[in-house]
């Protein structure tokens, strides 16, 4: 910007946009303050047709909550597999200290004074995409956005009704993302909006959604179950073609949460491009409530299916959680499984840095008798599956029982890709082999990595 300004007298072009790392400048320094609204203001005034202001540019994590499931499985899945080292005095001091220093930093970062958005930055005619957060937005009465087409909250402290009286000023406004907006419970989006992109990302008290949602495509959400509520203003089918839904913290189990989730899927019936990832592998679609009324709905269009989450050792309904799925996209083309590793961590003790280094994930043992359900036949796996991705995998028993159906049902399989675990290379080897095996186009095009 200086340049610009200290530059010779001489046309200068228009500014496009404006990306600060905003966590560097979070209201603690009136002069970082002060310096922000002048480069917001800078950039306003010398924007030409259109203006993309990033604010979050290089942000870090908004959310802890970490995948976990049912502490007795937990707890059974390290107490069998992990052996924990005593701490010593000197380490437990070190500990102590850590935490008084955590403690001295959170008590620093609840003085920072927050961020509040200039208002001028609300009526800038320019602006297309606008990234902001954390701050307040305190948006003024009179906003005028016309041109806004993305916008992206993240961390804001505002309420509903500011963030309505935003999204009401953004008439063109297609693409909407919140995160960690925890001061928003109802998410209210004018009918004349048609938004085409929504991402809803950690927002935990977020309890309904109204909005017109004939027009859009890509739908995200990362966030606890129950999900949001979602209020649609019109009858017509869903037009959602690739979706996300990240459920984050612990493990849920009882019905009536699990039947919100199961309502959440009948948002995206047309989809083509589906990402699930829970802590139990499959969202706990295994569940009885699944298969009653309204049940898991077929997704007639899917093409590409990722499945994410743990799998553990004894799991022994995750073949059916997965035939469930299946069974309900016939016209899958693409299945990718990332198993993620179980938390290294007990109730009161951790692994030291050192133990989780040369700690290997693989558990492969050879004499495990795998049994799998017989005369299973599943559609897409017969007639349409053309690749299968298997991510991170450890080669536990219910992973190699799991693998074996899937890779020994698909008959026109022409891609097989596996990304093994940390372990010695002679037990991947082996795994590597069995794998082989279990393919029935023995044509088909396998990597291992």
């Amino acid at each position: 910007m200086l340049g610009r300004i200290r530059a010779p007298r001489a046309p200068i072009a228009p500014l496009r946009s404006l990306r600060v790392a905003f966590k560097e400048f979070k209201g603690t320094d009136a002069r970082s303050t002060t310096a922000v609204d002048e480069w917001l203001s800078y950039a306003t005034i010398q924007a030409g047709d259109e203006l993309h202001v990033d604010l979050c540019f290089d942000q870090e994590p908004f959310c802890e909550n970490t995948y976990a499931l049912r502490p007795p499985d937990v707890n059974e899945m390290v107490d069998n597999h992990m052996e924990v080292p005593d701490h010593d005095d000197d380490d437990m001091e070190e500990v102590e200290d850590s935490d008084d220093d955590m403690e001295d930093e959170v008590s620093a970062s609840t003085e920072e004074t927050e961020y509040l958005v200039p208002s001028f930055l609300f009526r800038c005619t320019a602006l297309r995409t606008l990234r902001i957060g954390p701050c307040c937005l305190n948006p003024p009465a009179a906003i005028s956005l016309p041109l806004l087409d993305t916008l992206l909250l993240a961390d804001v402290s505002d309420k509903d009704a500011a963030i309505k009286r935003l999204v009401s000023g953004c008439p063109r406004l297609a693409d909407l993302t919140l995160q960690a907006c925890n001061n928003v419970t109802k998410l209210s989006v004018p009918h004349t909006t048609r938004l085409r992109r929504l991402v809803l990302r950690c927002c935990h008290y977020l309890e309904v959604v109204d909005a017109d949602l004939s027009e859009l495509r890509v739908f995200e959400y990362r966030g606890i179950v129950p999900p949001p509520s979602f209020r649609r203003r019109t009858n017509n089918p869903s037009r959602i073609t690739s979706c996300v839904l990240d459920f984050c913290g612990e493990e849920v189990s009882d019905s009536a949460n699990l039947v919100r989730l199961r309502n959440l899927f009948h948002l995206f019936p047309s989809a083509t491009h589906l990402q699930l990832k829970s802590a139990r592998l499959g969202a706990g679609v295994g569940h009885g409530v699944f298969s009653s009324a309204p049940a898991f709905p077929i997704l007639a269009t899917l093409r590409e299916l990722e499945l994410t989450g743990i799998v553990l050792d004894k799991d022994t309904t995750i073949i059916a959680t997965v035939t469930r799925i299946l069974e309900r996209t016939p016209s899958l083309e693409i299945l990718s499984l990332f198993f993620m590793p179980v938390l290294v961590e007990t109730k009161s003790k951790t692994l030291h840095k050192e133990d989780i280094v040369n700690e290997h994930w693989l558990k492969y043992d050879r004499y495990a008798t795998l049994i799998l359900p017989v005369g299973k036949k599943i559609r897409c796996l017969r007639k349409k599956t053309k690749e299968i991705n298997l991510v991170h995998y450890q080669g536990a028993l219910a992973q190699r029982m799991l693998a074996k159906f899937l890779l020994c049902s698909a008959a026109v399989v022409g891609e097989v890709f596996c990304d093994f675990a940390k372990g010695p290379l002679t037990m991947q080897t082996q795994l590597m082999e069995e794998i082989r095996g279990w393919v029935m186009n023995k044509s088909a095009n396998m990597m291992f990595f």
